[in-house]
C-alpha cells in the first residue's frame, strides 16, 4: 500500500488542497437543515450532514438536547417530520 501510494504521489505530485468553492460543490447535497421545536415552544434551525445512505444525519447535540420535535429538510426541498435520535455524545456535542 505504501509503495503504490508513494508511486502515485511521485507521478502526480502532492495533492492540492481544495478551496472553499470545490468543497462546497462536493458537500452541498449532503448538508441539511434541521428545524427543532423545543419543549416550551421555542423554534430554532441548524444544519446537519447526511452521513449514511439510509438517511442518518449528524448534527450537534446542543441543537436537539431540548427538542420536543424536529424536521429535516434536504437541499432538493423534501422534508421529513418523522425523525428519531439514534445516539448522542454529549462530550463531543454530537
Amino acid at each position: 500500500m505504501f509503495l503504490s501510494t508513494l508511486f502515485l504521489w511521485l507521478q502526480l505530485g502532492p495533492p492540492q488542497p481544495a478551496g472553499a468553492p470545490q468543497l462546497y460543490e462536493q458537500a452541498r447535497s449532503a448538508v441539511v437543515r434541521v428545524d427543532v421545536t423545543e419543549t416550551g415552544g421555542a423554534f430554532s434551525s441548524a444544519s446537519g450532514v447526511i452521513i449514511a445512505r439510509d438517511g442518518m444525519v449528524a448534527t450537534n447535540y446542543h441543537v436537539i438536547q431540548n427538542a420536543a420535535g424536529a424536521q429535516v429538510r434536504l437541499p432538493d426541498g423534501r422534508h421529513f417530520d418523522r425523525v428519531a435520535v439514534a445516539a448522542v455524545d454529549r462530550r463531543r456535542d454530537l
